[in-house]
């Protein structure tokens, strides 16, 4: 318990100075570029990462998974076999869904959005697709190997160091382009410190010429690839929506209010990078009094910790906007209603890793799909009369839903409960699976 804390304090510490770099990231943007072209950056690197997820198909969790129980059982020849079969599907998948969105790019932006100045930053932002699905593989990697340190430090400090040094050179001469450019440069120079790591790392594991079933691979990561194309569609199908529906000096306002309210989630990935792992190995053990310690521990300190942050979004969300620029002080009531729904998030704990890493993945996936779908039935009903307003309590509603479902699918699955009500409830709210 102590060892699993001290690494949390490090990715916690990490973290910190990630979502620093980020927030600096986004306020540079933002005043460099101004509300539109921030919204048109937001618009394109949505559909860049929805590539990359889909080029991973899941692996990247069957990494965490496998790939941490056969490290703590002493089986590198079967983790071996487990990397490189998974670095092959990644590099062909994404690989040409890069090719594909690069191609596509004047269509979606000129037929699919009626925003034909979109299809250049889009092109520019399909490179970055096959680079980030392969540093995210390698964070995982590392992950599995206990490497927390390393795996926070390459996917949230390296690639917004890279990005903001080259946003600095590019983006007064290329505004949006530029920033694209810098993005994808970021990525590029990450994934070459992700192999360099990883060499260093683990050259036991490396070295050796291991072999894993595909057919093993591929029933666990499709799943859980559904699982992570859900959540995404949870936290990115708002701006995805809106793009077709709203202006992009509207959605750049959106999108930088949502990216200030999700800094209260810095509390739970910190500690998800930690605990990931040690949830699969636990239950790979069947320990469960240990995961339930574990796991409730996590969540209380994950509730307290965020509180002070919610209320300062509530109490001072004018102010923290207008440090963006005067035009993006409308979004303070987006941040205050955002922040309520990430609270809620964050309170309730790891939860969905508990879940994917105990081998609930598919209960996950059907939790995560009835809250999209009234995430996204609340995204058209709410977009079109309010706008971005509509948008941000369709987002709150839909992340509390699904923290609130998952927490009760843990306590039935699992015993353990991570929200303060009577057990009772919690027994009646869900029934059997």
């Amino acid at each position: 318990m102590k060892e699993t804390f001290k690494k949390a304090a490090v990715a916690f510490s990490l973290q910190i100075f990630g979502a620093s770099l980020s927030f600096f990231f986004s306020f540079v943007m933002a005043r460099m570029l101004g509300a539109e072209d921030v919204g048109i950056y937001l618009e394109v690197f949505n559909l860049a990462f929805l590539a990359a997820l889909a080029g991973r198909i899941g692996l990247d969790n069957v990494i965490l998974r496998f790939g941490a129980a056969s490290v703590e059982a002493g089986n590198y020849q079967e983790a071996a076999g487990l990397y490189r079969k998974s670095r092959q599907i990644i590099g062909w998948g994404a690989g040409l869904l890069s090719l594909g969105l690069f191609l596509l790019a004047p269509w979606i932006a000129g037929t699919l959005f009626s925003k034909p100045e979109m299809a250049l930053p889009l092109r520019l932002m399909a490179l970055s697709v096959l680079p980030f699905a392969l540093l995210v593989l390698y964070t995982q990697m590392l992950r599995s190997i206990n490497e927390v340190r390393s795996s926070v430090f390459l996917i949230n400090v390296s690639p917004t160091i890279g990005s903001l040094i080259l946003l600095f050179i590019l983006a007064p001469a290329y505004a949006v382009n530029g920033a694209v450019i810098a993005y994808t440069g970021g990525m590029v120079l990450s994934l070459i410190a992700g192999v360099w790591l990883w060499r260093k790392a683990a050259p036991h594991i490396r070295q050796l010429d291991g072999s894993y079933d595909t057919r093993r691979i591929l029933s666990t990561s499709l799943p859980m690839f559904w699982i992570a194309l859900m959540s995404l569609l949870m936290n990115r199908a708002d701006i995805l929506i809106m793009s077709s529906m709203v202006d992009s000096a509207s959605i750049g306002i959106y999108g930088t209010a949502k990216r200030t309210a999700l800094l209260m989630a810095l509390l739970l990935t910190a500690v998800n990078s930690a605990v990931a792992p040690r949830f699969a190995a636990l239950y790979s053990q069947q320990d469960i009094e240990s995961l339930s310690r574990l796991a409730r521990l996590t969540s209380a300190l994950l509730a307290l910790g965020a509180l002070p942050v919610l209320l300062a979004f509530l109490l001072f969300a004018e102010p923290v906007m207008a440090i963006f620029g005067s035009e993006f002080t409308a979004g303070a009531p987006i941040l205050s209603i955002i922040a309520i729904g990430q609270y809620l998030n964050v309170a309730t704990g790891s939860v969905g890793f508990l879940l994917m890493m105990t081998g609930h993945e598919k209960l996950l996936r059907n939790i995560l799909l009835l809250s999209m779908l009234i995430n996204l039935l609340l995204l058209y009903v709410l977009i079109p009369p309010y706008g971005v307003i509509g948008a941000a309590v369709a987002s709150m509603i839909g992340t509390g839903l699904l923290n609130v479902f998952s927490a009760i699918a843990v306590y039935r699955k699992l015993s353990i409960n991570l929200i303060p009500l009577p057990d009772r409830l919690l027994m009646r709210w869900n029934s059997p699976h």
